[in-house]
């Protein structure tokens, strides 16, 4: 998939874009961003905060990290 600046993920993935800067605040709590590269975890509550990025969903919404911490 592919996910614009400021838009949040929707499901978990691994990132098949270069570099892209996150903002993880929804799911660590932490502020600052979260900088991923090429071939790391991406997880569905993470919002984009660079230039377009390409996602490989790799896990549907039920079993992703999000729904795991909704659930608790």
């Amino acid at each position: 998939i592919q996910l614009k600046a400021g838009e949040k993920l929707a499901l978990d993935g691994i990132l098949i874009s270069e570099v892209a800067s996150f903002n993880t605040s929804a799911l660590t709590g932490e502020s600052k961003p979260d900088t991923k590269r090429e071939g790391e975890a991406v997880f569905a509550g993470m919002i984009n905060l660079g230039n377009l990025s390409n996602i490989k969903v790799t896990a549907s919404f039920k079993d992703s990290k999000l729904s795991k911490i909704l659930e608790l």
